[in-house]
């Protein structure tokens, strides 16, 4: 159990950074619609973090709207118009004829009445996925910890044997 618990901890820790980098990374970079990376703030990459008791690893967000960053957002309620409007500000998606303003009223708008491009798309857009998926967890924590394991298991039975 010695051997076993760093281990483990160190594997964990090193899964949940990777994770949280990656996810980070997506938000930052990839343009997964077109208009360019999800980042705006920087709220969304900033607001993860982990915890790991020894037995337990939980990754997770602070920021409400995390998940939307997967999924978009739905028809209902007419969202938020500041964000939108920083979001247009900073990629110049207005004309002389509509104003910032107005673009992030009519964007807000179409996004209460039918959802957000994304969503219209199907959701999926890989941000937070590509890194959660069972296949990613397998290769990265499951099999590293397996083979560290037995890496390290049998480099101590190697120096118990040789003293």
């Amino acid at each position: 159990m010695r051997l076993i618990k760093p281990i483990l901890t160190q594997v964990a820790e090193e899964f949940a950074k990777s994770v949280i980098d990656g996810i980070a990374k997506n938000i930052r970079e990839k343009d997964v619609l077109g208009y360019g990376p999800m980042n705006n703030t920087g709220r969304a990459a900033d607001s993860m973090g982990y915890t790991y008791d020894g037995r337990k690893l939980v990754i997770y967000s602070n920021w409400s709207f995390f998940w939307t960053l997967e999924t978009g957002r739905g028809p209902g309620k007419m969202p938020p118009i500041d964000p939108i409007l920083d979001w247009v500000q900073q990629r110049g998606i207005y004309s002389p004829d509509v104003s910032p303003a107005s673009m992030a009223f009519l964007i807000a708008r179409k996004i209460g009445r039918e959802g957000s491009l994304l969503y219209r798309s199907g959701g999926n857009s890989g941000i937070i996925t590509e890194y959660t998926s069972a296949d990613f967890i397998q290769r990265n924590l499951t099999d590293r910890a397996r083979d560290e394991l037995i890496r390290r298991t049998i480099e101590t039975l190697q120096s118990e044997i040789a003293a």
